[in-house]
């Protein structure tokens, strides 16, 4: 992989834990420039500091957002353009699961799981392949979901 990714840029959204974390590790072991998210404060510094002291030669930033509010999927690219000159590596990790009988559903709560796991996805695609485009250069976005796309909760 360190030749897929070295010298390349990244955003990893939902960085602080599980799949997100090992992504940025990997991504920094390997020599990418990589930006940390997660919009947990708690939990920001810690995963930031690990990624920083495994990069091999990239760079590592950290950007506290929730990235279901477009608002803040722009600041956090454009501290990333700041930061690295480019995103060519978009990693969408960031999600919720609440699974509840449908019943127990309220609009507020299924606002925020679209938010969350819908709308953030469309906002970071979007913006990084409008920065894709304008380079002139291809990139990647990856999109994690799970399970629950396929097994609904009973």
């Amino acid at each position: 992989m360190a030749d897929r990714v070295k010298g390349r840029a990244a955003i990893v959204t939902g960085a602080a834990r599980g799949i997100g974390r090992a992504v940025a590790m990997k991504l920094a072991e390997e020599g990418a420039d990589v930006l940390v998210n997660t919009r947990d404060p708690k939990t920001l510094d810690a995963v930031y500091e690990d990624v920083k002291r495994v990069a091999k030669g990239g760079k590592v930033a950290k950007f506290l957002a929730d990235v279901s509010y477009e608002d803040q999927v722009e600041a956090m690219f454009d501290h990333a353009m700041a930061e690295f000159g480019k995103v060519n590596i978009v990693v969408n990790n960031a999600a919720v699961s609440n699974p509840r009988p449908a019943l127990q559903y309220t609009s507020d709560f299924w606002e925020e799981n679209l938010r969350i796991n819908l709308y953030s996805v469309y906002y970071t695609c979007t913006r990084a392949a409008r920065e894709m485009v304008k380079a002139g250069e291809k990139g990647s976005l990856i999109n994690f979901s799970s399970i629950g796309a396929t097994q609904p909760h009973r």
